[in-house]
């Protein structure tokens, strides 16, 4: 089915409950010799804000609005765009089977999760500079990071970042001021200059994974070189063991990701560390935060889908950070 036979019908349906003639579209004996999948394309086509006076208007289409392919496509168009595109609907009915497990998501809910993030801040104030400066809303910024509902419990935020910075998890929304995050109690954080962890320390041994947010051939520790900036996405976000991971497995993982790519997790040192927060290190250093308003670079449906990544443990040790268990196993009793 092309554009050109649905548009003009979309724009019917749309124009039609707009105005009010909602009476007029129940009683169109016309929908209901169309294919089932010709009238999903032609819900689909709809812009968002059309959808419920068009399912409002129309018993038939209220009813094909039922369907979990339905709200696949439309989390998909919104929130997945820059993946691989998933199975026509025609396609979905003919037994495709998507990526995605359609049945581990309950995508209406998605949709309406994701839809209800929207930043009240403008485009120019989406960039600043300074410390512990958050693109949310002042509510939102003030509340602990809040589970996705995708196929398990996990908690995702991403961090454009051009310039020198740490990110991490606090326990506080009050963290210490010019300090960054990791150095004080109830932090932990990753560094862009040194792709190190810090957890409640000044000091840390513990390689994570990349640098970000500086030239990787030029940076040095605290910046002391003045490295050239470069963007990166910075993704952290929490996972929570399924109820039937077994004794052992309670605890949830910090995981990192970096431009779409899983750095590395290990065990969330405490339960309290459920607020993001990040600090910059100049004022000329900026970053913008996509609580789920817009399109992820890392797939994290994919990945909530997938068993729980092995991750390691930090225990803090005094001033440093020692790793008592690999990678290989995150439950074989070294907690």
């Amino acid at each position: 089915f092309g554009s050109r036979a649905i548009w003009p019908i979309a724009v019917i349906l749309a124009s039609a409950s707009l105005i009010g003639v909602i009476g007029v579209l129940p009683a169109m004996p016309q929908l209901l010799h169309f294919p089932e999948v010709f009238l999903h394309e032609l819900l689909h086509y709809l812009q968002a804000k059309d959808f419920s006076p068009a399912l409002v208007s129309s018993r038939v289409l209220c009813d094909l609005a039922a369907s979990e392919y339905f709200w696949f496509q439309v989390y998909c168009t919104a929130f997945r765009g820059n993946f691989s595109s998933p199975p026509t609907f025609r396609e979905l009915n003919a037994g495709t089977l998507p990526e995605l497990q359609l049945k581990a998501f309950a995508w209406k809910d998605l949709v309406r999760f994701r839809t209800a993030l929207a930043s009240g801040l403008s485009a120019p104030d989406r960039l600043k500079g300074g410390l512990f400066v958050e693109d949310a809303p002042e509510e939102r910024a003030q509340q602990p990071l809040q589970p996705l509902p995708l196929a398990r419990k996990v908690e995702y935020v991403e961090l454009l970042i051009n310039g020198g910075c740490s990110v991490g998890l606090v326990s506080s929304t009050t963290p210490g001021q010019d300090q960054h995050i990791g150095w004080n109690s109830g932090s932990i954080g990753y560094h862009g200059d040194e792709g190190s962890i810090y957890v409640s320390s000044l000091f840390s041994d513990c390689n994570f994974g990349p640098t970000f947010g500086l030239d990787p051939a030029l940076v040095v520790a605290n910046d002391a070189g003045h490295a050239p900036r470069k963007a990166d996405c910075i993704g952290v976000g929490i996972d929570y063991a399924e109820e039937d991971a077994g004794e052992g497995c309670e605890f949830p993982l910090l995981f990192l990701t970096k431009n779409g790519e899983l750095v590395d997790c290990m065990r969330l040192p405490s339960l309290a560390m459920q607020y993001l927060a990040f600090a910059l290190h100049s004022s000329q250093d900026r970053a913008s935060l996509n609580v789920g308003t817009s399109r992820f670079y890392f797939d994290v449906e994919a990945y909530s889908q997938r068993p729980r990544p092995p991750g390691f443990f930090a225990v803090v040790t005094g001033d440093m950070i020692r790793v008592v268990a690999s990678r290989a196993g995150i439950c074989d009793g070294s907690r």
